[in-house]
Formats: structure tokens, sequence, C-alpha cells
């Protein structure tokens, strides 16, 4: 059984090493337990398969259920977690990968299958049910997967090429894309390494605008196109999403972390976390000490 750390639940986790892009975890939830999956992201996308139980899954603002014998597929940097709805134990593989297992064999491969999945992520969540053939082939291929993980790495990769066939196939290319995605990734992104780099700091519109050589209005219509959010809405998930980290790593006050991550007015900070996180700041914090 995975044991629950605090480390698990944050973005800067690498869920890879350096001979195999992937991790493979097992959970068991103990009956006690109401969160069956604490509150977290990573850069990697993640595929999970509910071996028992009976669980909401929420991603950002959506949510699903599932039951067992069946999964999801969540895109990389989507903050996700679960929750139990019966007193039955719960228990799932997490399979884990990272998108560098496509994208560095060539530029090509990368625009086709990853940067969708990188920009305007949350359209690409999917549930997967075995009354649906192709999502109940990526369902098997996940339990063959899981058997293997252990002792043959290749088996893993080649597995996991064939379920990104299956899904890329069936849902993603059915999603429509803007034909200047590639394009507009490329001009945008300076803006989102200045927002990456610089979030502590005061940013505006104008600033971001300049990093992208765009008027402010062309700037906002372009990155809502990339992104599915508005340039400030993103900036303000960022700082939140950062803070979670000082929350859980460090025993700095709350008001020191939301005035050393943009936010200078401290109810602000609360309400935006609660609304985003859907817990308070402290609640937070004291959930991933006693996770």
């Amino acid at each position: 059984m995975t044991p629950h750390t605090n480390t698990e639940f944050h973005e800067n986790i690498t869920h890879k090493t350096e001979s195999v892009p992937y991790s493979v975890h097992y959970t068991e939830v103990p009956s006690g337990y109401t969160q069956a999956l604490y509150l977290h992201w990573h850069d990697e996308m993640e595929f999970l398969f509910l071996v028992s139980g009976d669980v909401t899954f929420y991603v950002e603002d959506k949510y699903f259920s599932l039951k067992a014998g069946e999964g999801i597929f969540i895109p990389p940097g989507l903050m996700h977690q679960a929750i139990r709805n019966t007193a039955s134990p719960v228990a799932f593989y997490a399979f884990v990968l990272s998108t560098d297992v496509i994208s560095s064999f060539n530029a090509h491969l990368y625009n086709t299958y990853i940067l969708p999945i990188r920009h305007n992520n949350l359209a690409y969540v999917t549930t997967l049910k075995s009354s649906i053939g192709w999502q109940d082939t990526i369902l098997h291929y996940l339990q063959s997967l899981f058997l293997a993980s252990g002792q043959n790495e290749l088996y893993v990769l080649g597995t996991s090429f064939f379920m990104w066939e299956q899904l890329y196939k069936n849902h993603i290319s059915l999603i429509p894309t803007k034909q200047n995605l590639t394009k507009l990734a490329s001009r945008l992104e300076p803006a989102l390494d200045f927002i990456h780099t610089h979030y502590q700091e005061e940013i505006t519109l104008s600033m971001l605008a300049a990093c992208a050589f765009l008027s402010v209005s062309e700037f906002c219509r372009a990155f809502k196109s990339l992104t599915g959010s508005a340039p400030i809405a993103y900036l303000v998930r960022y700082r939140i999403q950062q803070s979670c980290i000082a929350l859980s790593q460090t025993t700095l006050s709350v008001s020191e972390i939301a005035l050393s991550h943009g936010f200078n007015n401290i109810s602000y900070y609360n309400r935006t976390f609660a609304k985003l996180i859907g817990v308070t700041p402290s609640a937070y914090r004291s959930k991933m000490i006693h996770s």
C-alpha cells in the first residue's frame, strides 16, 4: 500500500526516474477516510483505475462519478481529488506518465499529440468505462500494465503507446482545436514563462502583452484561445497553486504566504483560495499536516 505523504500532493514531485518516464502507484484507503485522494496536481498526465469503492472525482471545477472497474484520464497540470461516496474501502491504481515519452521524439509528435492537452487541458478529461468500446480497451491495457509494472519496462512503455493511440483517435482528436495552436503557443510562451517566473510580483496585462509583442486586446484573445482562461485568471490560479506548496512545506503564516505570492489583500487571498481549492488556506494546511 502506498502511504499518504504531504509531498505526494504537489506539482514539484517528479513521477519518473532517469530510466523510465512513468510511475505506477497502488493505494488503499481505509473506511475511516472521507477523502480518497487529496487535492494535488503535477506536470505529468495520469490514468487512474478504481479497483474497489465508489468515489466522486473532482478535476478543477468539474466532477465525475467512478465505480469499481472504471477509470479516468487527467491531462497535465490540473488540480484533482477524489471523495468517497460510500463507507466501503477504496483502492486504486494510478499510472502517471510524463509527456516526455512522446514529445522527446520530435516537434511534430509533440505538436500533434501533446500540445492540445497541455493547453485548455480541462476539455480533455474523460472517464473510462467498460460500456464504451475504446474506453474498455484502455481499461484492459491499464490492468495488464499494472501487473507488468514491476518487471517489464518495455511492456509498460509499449502499452502506454497503445493506450494513447486509443485516447487520441477516439477522444482528443475529436475536440476542436485552433489550427494555429502551435504558432499561438510559440507566440505566447514568453508571456507564460514570465508568469511562472514573476508570479510573486505585480504583473499587469500590459506587461504580459509586451512579452508577446501584441496589443492588450489581441493578447487577451490569443491567451484565452490557447489556455481556455483569461490571463489574470490564469495568473491568480498559478499563484494559488504555488501557495499550496508553501502552506504544506513551510511554517510561514497564511498572511506571509499570501503576501509573498502576489496577494496584497489577505481577505481576497482567502476567498480566492477557498473558491479554487474548496477549503480555506488554514484548513488546507491542517489537512496536509495530518494526511
